[in-house]
């Protein structure tokens, strides 16, 4: 598979499942062992998270990196990829909390 096949897979997945299914469908695809995709998806992710956590107080992209990082690792430890299934159940349900709240102009306050 392609890429953007996989990202596509990602992107339309079911939610609460996305990353654990991704997870499973690679496991089907590879014959074991440790090719050397896999050893490079995996220092790749460590450094991705490790330098997204070391650099999210600074102003930018430091928490997107280190969840792009969190990603990667979730494609080969199942472990991470059940975190991320809860954790983005929780982001959603929060997201919709917020938004369900009523909205104040500045001027009304």
């Amino acid at each position: 598979m392609s890429l953007k096949q996989d990202w596509n897979r990602l992107l339309h997945g079911r939610t609460g499942r996305r990353f654990v299914d991704f997870h499973q469908e690679r496991c089907k695809r590879r014959a074991g062992g440790w090719p050397r995709e896999r050893v490079v998806t995996l220092v790749l992710g460590i450094v991705l998270l490790v330098g997204g956590l070391a650099i999210g107080w600074l102003p930018g992209p430091g928490g997107f990196v280190a969840v792009i990082g969190a990603a990667l690792l979730g494609i080969e430890w199942l472990w991470v990829a059940k975190l991320l299934d809860r954790a983005e159940g929780l982001l959603r349900r929060a997201w919709r909390f917020l938004r369900a709240l009523p909205h104040r102009r500045p001027s009304e306050r």
